[in-house]
This record gives structure tokens, sequence and C-alpha cells, in this order.
């Protein structure tokens, strides 16, 4: 599921930089105006990336801690039937 999620967030990012890339290399402006406006895109586009990565990792984070969670959770149940089944 955080799979499609990556998907989704990759796919996102594309479109939008090629969207930006395109949009700027065919206004009608001077170079030097096109330049700045393709900077300013750039770092949008870098912040966009910054930003889905920390979210990416956010989650893989959360999920990590769920399943660590769940192991513990699992190993005290185990160790607990096994000291009653001991005398």
């Amino acid at each position: 599921m955080e799979n499609n999620g990556l998907k989704i967030i990759g796919s996102l990012l594309l479109g939008t930089a090629v969207g930006a890339v395109v949009g700027l290399l065919t206004a009608p402006e001077s170079g030097k105006k096109t330049r700045k406006k393709l900077d300013g895109e750039t770092q949008k586009f870098l912040s966009n990336i910054n930003q889905a990565v920390g979210d990416s990792l956010q989650t893989l984070k959360s999920s990590y801690q769920d399943v660590v969670s769940e192991v513990a959770s699992n190993a005290k149940k185990h160790i607990s039937q096994g000291e009653k089944k001991v005398p």
C-alpha cells in the first residue's frame, strides 16, 4: 500500500516538473526572464521532493514502529505462555 503512495507522489512530481519545463520553454519571454522562472520552478520542485521524501520517511517510520510493537507484543505473549507451561 505504501508503494502505491510512493508511485502516486512520484507521478505527481514528475508531471509537475515536465509541465513546468514545457511551459517555461514555450513561453515567449527573454532568456533572462525564462532562466529566472526556471530557477524558481526548480526551487519549488526541489521543495516538493523534499516534502514528499519527508512524508514517505514518516510513513515508513510509523510502519516500522507498528511492526516492532507487534513483534514485541507477540514475544511477550509467547514468553508468558512458555512460563505457564514450565513448572
